[in-house]
């Protein structure tokens, strides 16, 4: 649960935007243009606020006090409430702009996934 320098995270991502292939996963909003600049395509879960809560509890509670497969070491599952306030406002706050983004994004290929069985489905054909 540690952080890096806004100077260390931005040098890994440019570092990834000029490989040849990349796929980042994350909605961080301060590089979100820089990102869809440099992509091909993008896949944009636009699913509803409490799909999102729902689903971020659910594994809270599966994972609470064990570190998941997807986490760093030392990482453990704990109950975040500032986590659970940004998803309740992530649709808020965020979804305009990165819409916005998107629809600049003229050059990329988008899927837009509106709900679970969409994104399944989607997973299934690929």
């Amino acid at each position: 649960w540690e952080h890096v320098t806004r100077e260390e995270f931005d040098a890994q991502l440019e570092m990834a935007l000029n490989m040849d292939r990349w796929i980042i996963d994350g909605n961080y909003s301060r590089t979100i243009q820089r990102r869809i600049e440099k992509c091909d395509t993008v896949i944009y879960l636009q699913f509803g606020r409490w799909i999102c809560l729902w689903g971020a509890l659910l594994r809270m509670v599966r994972n609470m006090g064990k570190v998941r497969p997807d986490m760093a070491e030392g990482c453990k599952e704990r109950l975040d409430w500032d986590h659970i306030k940004y998803i309740w406002n992530y649709n808020k706050t965020n979804r305009v702009k990165n819409e916005s983004y998107l629809a600049q994004a003229r050059h990329a290929q988008k899927i837009i996934l509106k709900n679970r069985k969409e994104a399944k489905a989607f997973l299934e054909s690929i």
